[in-house]
C-alpha cells in the first residue's frame, strides 16, 4: 500500500511541477483507454496509408467553449517539444469530446474536435510533420485549432490559431492540413504511417503521462 500511495504522491508532485492539474495524469488514461476501445482493426499494410474513417464533422463551438477548451488542455499535458504531438493531438481531441459533450446541439456521433495532421518544413520547424486539436468556431465557422507549443513559440498567449495560421507557421498552407479521428491512421513524416491499433491508441496515454513524470526528474 505504501508503494501505491507513493506513487500518487509522486504524480501529484509532478504533475504541479510540470505545470497540469493532478488529476490530468488519471484523466489522461482514461481517455487513451476508452479510445483504444474504439479501435478499428488494422488493414493491411498497403491500406494503412489511406484513411479508413470518414472525415469527422465538427460541430461549430461557441467562444465561451472554445476558450473553456482551450485553458482546459492547458493543463491537461506538458506542452514540450518531445515528438508526441500526435497523442496530445488526439487526447485533446476527445477530452473536448467529453468535456463539451450536451454543450451544443447535434447528432450523438457528431464531434466537437478532431486530429489536425501536416507534414511541415523541417527548416522551418525542425519536425517532419506536427499534430494538434482542431474543432470548428461557430463565429466564422472556420477551423480552429489548439496548440499551446506553437503558441509559446509564436507569441501566442491564448494557444488557439486559424488553421491558415497555423499551416503557416509551420511552412504549410492549409490545404495540406488533414483532419481526421483520433482513431483513424495517421500519416506523417512524408513516408511512415501509424495505425490506429489498441495499442498505439493507450500508448498515447502512456507517453503523456511518463512526460509529466519527467517533469520531476
Amino acid at each position: 500500500m505504501f508503494g501505491i500511495g507513493k506513487g500518487a504522491v509522486d504524480l501529484v508532485r509532478a504533475s504541479a511541477r510540470a505545470g497540469v492539474r493532478p488529476s490530468a495524469v488519471h484523466e489522461i488514461r482514461a481517455i487513451a483507454t476508452r479510445l483504444a476501445d474504439q479501435a478499428v482493426p488494422a488493414f493491411h499494410p498497403f491500406d494503412l496509408w489511406k484513411s479508413r474513417l470518414p472525415a469527422p464533422h465538427l460541430l461549430p463551438i461557441g467562444t465561451a467553449d472554445a476558450a473553456r477548451a482551450a485553458d482546459d488542455l492547458r493543463g491537461l499535458v506538458r506542452w514540450v517539444d518531445d515528438g508526441d504531438c500526435l497523442a496530445r493531438g488526439a487526447i485533446g481531441a476527445e477530452r473536448i469530446n467529453e468535456l463539451l459533450r450536451g454543450a451544443v446541439t447535434g447528432s450523438d456521433d457528431a464531434r466537437r474536435a478532431a486530429v489536425a495532421v501536416v507534414n511541415t518544413s523541417k527548416r522551418q520547424t525542425g519536425w517532419t510533420f506536427h499534430a494538434a486539436t482542431a474543432f470548428r468556431s461557430a463565429e466564422d465557422d472556420g477551423v480552429k485549432i489548439v496548440d499551446h507549443l506553437l503558441g509559446a513559440r509564436v507569441g501566442n498567449a491564448s494557444g488557439v490559431f486559424s488553421i491558415d495560421d497555423w499551416a503557416r507557421h509551420i511552412g504549410r498552407h492549409s490545404s495540406d492540413v488533414r483532419l481526421q479521428s483520433s482513431v483513424d491512421n495517421i500519416p506523417y513524416g512524408g513516408s511512415v504511417t501509424v495505425p490506429a491499433t489498441r495499442s498505439n491508441l493507450r500508448g498515447y496515454g502512456e507517453r503523456l503521462v511518463r512526460s509529466i513524470m519527467r517533469a520531476d526528474s
